[in-house]
């Protein structure tokens, strides 16, 4: 053998060379290899201890914390099923026995007194349904057809808006319905326009105060962001804004006419107190000369006449009249000069009614006060 055979590897079986001497050395070193190898092996051991030992703890810390309350609940809907099965069962046995009290059923009687109440209901509205209108069934399809199809909302919106144009106000707040049911919660107002009377339109109300959606028009100073659609419809622009009578913009409410200005918050309206409308001349000639908006002054027809003076003293100094002027028939004294010798002339007399009153080539008309109303 040689003796510089080398120790035995695990792949032999720990099995010595054929050629290996016997010797102090020798021993020591497969000695030492078989130390390694035990104490590698307790090691592994050791580590496998440890992790059944964490594994178990960490297991049973699951079930403690999971399966521990889930079973305490089923046990609890177990035992609370037993309840129910033996109260059916003892109900069972008393209606073997014999029949069960009806009154000592809660909340039997007040069920059986809605039950009646509600088929009262249900033959009252069979009945109002077999007297209504055809017109109700018609009401009841189209409101079956809206809440089927949103889309028949927007064109019926549509179609409204085509041929009743007028801007009204839906007030927020909560329950507003919508459709299908559902309810929503409106921040503010919601403003909802379809056609009508145009923003600026003038109209006379029989009443004491303006309707809702108009302002009375007394010339005054209104907040033109307040009234966005009126300012944006009447103001009269920029270029006219130093010389118009009526909406213009100006910085003073108290003092409008002063503190004209393009940018101005406040908007004038026109004032309608006392005056009757009248429609634009447009080159008709019956009234020519007018813009729109102008005021006109109250006036009547010129009323003219004349008496002519005479020389001759044979003849009434009403002699020669005109106009409005007429001889009144019947005897009247007669003027005699003082002085026969002499002749006397008399100055004419004219009729102009001009020198009185204003007057035009028209007279008003009667009229009744109606409170003048702009819409806005």
């Amino acid at each position: 053998m040689s003796s510089s055979a080398s120790l035995p590897s695990p792949d032999d079986d720990y099995a010595a060379p054929l050629d290996a001497y016997l010797n102090k050395a020798f021993w020591d070193a497969a000695l030492t290899s078989v130390g390694t190898r035990i104490r590698a092996l307790e090691a592994v051991k050791a580590d496998w201890e440890e992790l059944i030992s964490t594994g178990t703890g960490q297991a049973l810390a699951v079930i403690q914390a999971n399966v521990e309350p889930q079973l305490v609940a089923l046990t609890a809907v177990i035992d609370q099923l037993k309840a129910d099965v033996s109260a059916a069962e003892d109900a069972i046995a008393v209606i073997n026995a014999g029949g069960i009290n009806m009154s000592s059923v809660v909340g039997l009687s007040a069920a059986l007194a809605l039950k009646a109440d509600l088929t009262y209901v249900d033959a009252a509205i069979a009945a109002l349904k077999g007297d209504a209108p055809a017109a109700y069934d018609t009401l009841v399809e189209i409101a079956a057809k809206l809440s089927e199809d949103d889309t028949a909302i927007t064109g019926l919106l549509a179609s409204i808006a085509e041929k009743v144009p007028v801007t009204r106000k839906l007030i927020g707040g909560t329950g507003v319905k919508l459709n299908g049911g559902a309810e929503a919660n409106l921040a503010g107002d919601v403003t909802i326009t379809v056609a009508g009377v145009p923003t600026g339109a003038v109209m006379g109300f029989d009443l004491p105060a303006p309707p809702i959606g108009w302002i009375v028009g007394v010339g005054s100073a209104i907040n033109r962001h307040t009234y966005a659609d009126l300012d944006a419809v009447k103001y009269c622009g920029d270029a006219l804004n130093a010389t118009a009578t009526a909406w213009y913009r100006c910085t003073d409410p108290a003092n409008p006419n002063t503190t004209r200005s393009v940018t101005g918050d406040y908007l004038v309206t026109r004032d309608l107190r006392g005056v009757f409308p009248r429609f634009l001349d447009s080159g008709r000639g019956l009234d020519s000369g007018r813009v729109l908006g102008s005021q006109q002054g109250d006036a009547i027809r010129n009323i003219t006449g004349s008496i002519g003076g005479t020389s001759n003293d044979a003849s009434p100094p009403w002699a020669n009249y005109s106009g409005a002027f007429a001889v009144i028939p019947g005897a009247r004294p007669r003027y005699v000069p003082t002085n026969a010798a002499a002749s006397t002339d008399f100055n004419g007399i004219g009729f102009d009614a001009s020198l009185v009153v204003p007057i035009a080539a028209e007279n008003r008309p009667v009229n009744i006060a109606l409170l003048g109303c702009i819409k806005y």
